[in-house]
């Protein structure tokens, strides 16, 4: 059964049963309101009969019309009390009728005794004395059956509270129970099997991609964990086929690195063959051939000369991930000024002026990171404008990695160039205003990669540009 169907059947049971509870204790306060009210009426009436009684002796003190008037106006009032007897409870009639009995028959007497109180013979006073004593007789009964209705209606409205507390003490303890029952088995479903999924997760993200939970719940839990099932299934054909596609890959890269660097390296001795005979040809026949020989002898000793600066940068890219050394501890400042003392002639040439902060040991490639200073370097200084090239480098430490930063003062690039610069043979200009042949920055970012971080530029067209790469810190 599905848990949203379940809380709603507990949501319907605990519904009905608060109304039923309700409406019990509803009917017991009702009840208790109800025998409130008789007493009320009770105590009024046992205080109307001693009232009555007062009044009988006051007028058989003094026989005035006062008198008389008061006393029939507080048993017509008695009445008016007892025109409400039937509100009292079934268990008090016997005990109302006697008072109706006696109060009717108190109005008779004193109606009697009315009419002896002008007497003077014995026998009259005898007469009155002898109705007064009925009179009050009858007035003590009324009020012995009065208490005696009292202390009875008192017991029950004591025992409905009695129930009422029973019953409110039971409806409160069932909805505790009702509520801490349901908590608890519900709970203890939905925790014990989230706790399997967590655990299923846990081996999961621990690569152990056969694990499944296989659920038999028909509930919302065992939906989820069917799909948990299903998402095991598709990371697993994710993960082989990914497995599948980098062991080609890094087959391919192989091959493909290994293929460089034999295409590289078995050019270079052919192609130094033909470099030297063309430049013999130039040096033997330049001015004895005519204008155009030249020029043609001239091209092809250009072309092979580009030719070998590009197989040799092409090795050396071959060489960033298959020939680089073991890290270790490496001084960037000490790499920065080897870098400084290859590129000597070439920033004296241009009349650089190159400055750093102090930079960090970082665990790398010692040889590599004075390559990447050097194509970082000797670029900022080549990309120069009308000004004097400035360049300075820096580093900073932020969120695990050093930043290196590389500033100059050159003639910056396009933002939508950023990208395309880091790629191999890419070149944004013309190789006789700036020689060379585009591969610099390809090698600086598979350095960077190598090293674990990454390389960007940022610049504008004409206001310098900053090139920045990461290391990692351990």
């Amino acid at each position: 059964m599905k848990i949203r169907t379940k809380l709603r059947m507990i949501g319907v049971i605990s519904v009905f049963t608060a109304i039923g509870m309700g409406v019990i204790l509803y009917a017991i306060r009702i009840e208790i309101l109800d025998r409130s009210k008789k007493n009320a009426l009770l105590d009024d009436i046992v205080i109307g009969i001693m009232d009555l009684r007062a009044l009988t002796y006051d007028y058989l003190l003094h026989p005035e019309e006062r008198s008389r008037q008061q006393w029939y106006m507080k048993h017509a009032s008695l009445s008016n009390l007892f025109g409400r007897f039937d509100h009292l409870a079934a268990e008090n009639r016997e005990a109302a009728n006697a008072i109706l009995r006696n109060h009717n028959h108190l109005e008779t007497l004193f109606s009697q005794l009315m009419e002896n109180a002008g007497a003077r013979s014995p026998v009259g006073k005898t007469s009155r004395d002898l109705l007064a004593g009925q009179m009050l007789t009858r007035s003590q009964a009324m009020i012995s059956d009065a208490f005696r209705s009292i202390r009875r209606n008192r017991g029950a409205l004591i025992a409905w509270q009695e129930t009422y507390s029973k019953v409110f003490f039971s409806v409160a303890v069932l909805s505790v129970s009702l509520l801490a029952g349901v908590s608890f088995l519900l709970g203890r479903q939905i925790i014990r099997s989230l706790s399997k999924l967590q655990a299923g997760t846990d081996r999961i993200a621990g690569g152990d991609l056969d694990f499944r939970l296989i659920a038999r719940e028909r509930n919302e839990i065992g939906d989820l964990s069917r799909a948990f099932d299903r998402m095991a299934e598709r990371l697993k054909a994710l993960r082989d086929a990914l497995r599948k596609n980098m062991a080609e890959l890094e087959s391919s890269n192989k091959d493909l690195e290994q293929f460089a660097y034999v295409a590289s390296h078995d050019l270079q001795e052919p192609l130094r063959m033909v470099a030297s005979y063309v430049k013999l040809l130039e040096r033997r026949y330049k001015g004895k051939l005519d204008k155009d020989a030249d020029e043609f002898i001239a091209f092809a000793v250009d072309g092979a000369e580009r030719m070998q600066k590009m197989i040799d940068d092409l090795l050396t890219f071959s060489r960033v991930g298959t020939r680089g050394r073991t890290f270790g501890p490496t001084d960037a400042g000490a790499a920065m000024e080897q870098a400084l003392e290859n590129l000597q002639l070439f920033v004296k040439e241009k009349g650089a002026s190159v400055t750093r902060d102090p930079l960090p040991v970082v665990l790398a490639d010692g040889s590599q990171m004075v390559q990447l200073f050097q194509n970082l370097i000797g670029n900022a200084v080549k990309f120069h404008g009308n000004r004097p090239p400035c360049v300075h480098v820096s580093a900073n430490k932020r969120d695990g990695e050093w930043v290196f930063s590389v500033r100059d003062n050159g003639i910056g690039i396009e933002p939508e160039y950023g990208d395309r610069i880091f790629r191999v043979f890419q070149r944004l200009h013309d190789r006789e205003t700036y020689p060379g042949t585009g591969i610099g920055l390809a090698i600086c970012r598979k350095i960077a990669e190598r090293h674990g971080g990454r390389i960007w530029v940022e610049s504008k067209a004409g206001e310098g540009s900053t090139f920045r790469f990461t290391i990692p810190t351990v």
